[in-house]
């Protein structure tokens, strides 16, 4: 565990990524690790990728909350992306 967490405090990303493909391949039917593809999809500012990945979430688990929260701040920042390409900003 304590190797892990450096991985991440070290913020190295290559690493975390291979951990996480790692964990989804072990559990593949874990709502937590399914939905956190939302999540870096999101920091990695690649909000598609994001919607894509929610709406698989979403399919494996339709009741599951953090899909929920996870697909709103995905809509936040698909709607200011529109807007700030509709305003002619960077």
């Amino acid at each position: 565990m304590k190797a892990e967490l450096d991985v991440v405090r070290a913020r190295d990303l290559p690493k975390i990524l291979a951990s996480y493909r790692r964990a989804r391949e072990l559990d593949p039917l874990n709502p937590l690790i399914q939905a956190h593809a939302i999540l870096f999809s999101f920091y990695a500012n690649r909000p598609e990728i994001a919607a894509i990945e929610a709406k698989k979430t979403r399919e494996l688990f339709p009741d599951y909350w953090l899909v929920d929260y996870f697909e709103a701040i995905v809509s936040w920042q698909l709607r200011d992306a529109e807007a700030m390409a509709r305003l002619g900003l960077p």
